[in-house]
Parts: C-alpha cells; sequence; structure tokens
C-alpha cells in the first residue's frame, strides 16, 4: 500500500469517526455549535458531509475532490476557531505537552503515522 492510500484511509476513518461521534453525542455536538457562535442546525448538516467525506475517502472515490472539499472544510473552521478564541494561537503550552486525553491521543497518533510515512517513503 502506497502512503497516499494509507493517508486517504486514516483520513476516512477520522471523518466517518466524527460523523458518527454527531450522531450518538447529538447533545455534544450542537454544544459545540454554540460554543464556536455558528446556528446549531449546522451540526445536523455536518454528519452527513463528515460521512460521506469519510467514505469517499475509505473508498478512494474522487479523492482529489474530497480533498478539495476537506481543505475547505478545515480551513473554515481552523479560520472561525482563531476568529471565536484568538488566544488559542498564544496560549501554544499545551501544544507541547502530552495529556491522555482523546485529543492527544488523535494527535500522536497522527505524528506516528506522518514519522511512519516519511521513514517508509523513497
Amino acid at each position: 500500500m502506497d502512503n497516499k492510500r494509507l493517508i486517504t484511509l486514516v483520513l476516512g476513518v477520522v471523518f466517518v469517526l466524527a460523523g458518527s461521534y454527531r450522531i450518538i453525542f447529538s447533545a455534544n455536538a450542537t454544544q459545540e455549535m454554540i460554543d464556536l457562535g455558528l446556528p446549531t442546525f449546522l451540526s445536523y448538516l455536518l454528519i452527513p458531509f463528515e460521512l460521506i467525506i469519510g467514505t469517499l475517502f475509505l473508498t478512494n472515490t474522487h479523492v482529489k475532490q474530497t480533498s478539495i472539499a476537506t481543505l475547505v472544510f478545515l480551513g473554515f473552521a481552523l479560520l472561525w476557531g482563531v476568529a471565536v478564541n484568538p488566544s488559542a494561537i498564544i496560549n501554544t503550552h499545551e501544544l507541547y505537552v502530552f495529556n491522555t486525553t482523546p485529543t492527544d491521543l488523535l494527535l500522536h497518533a497522527m505524528y506516528f503515522l506522518l514519522a511512519f510515512l516519511v521513514f517508509r517513503s523513497k
């Protein structure tokens, strides 16, 4: 399996899990929108978006277009998050401390995957 395929599989799993999380824990997903100052109905629009994006990555279908949609979505999410909480840029000390939270575990798993892909590359 080449590195690009491995990355699309990981992205697919992440997005399918994110969409599934919003279904299972809909109250948390709604609260996320409230915390971001966004309309709560967006939470319900994100469910099919994340499930479709994840499925397209997992099935290796329309990867280029799926990547563009993902970049636009994540770009907006990052910009909006910084606009809502600008101090997040300044308070970077959290990045360098490993806490056994689900976020940190996923982030470090991604670091591991990236290091593995670099190791595997020619």
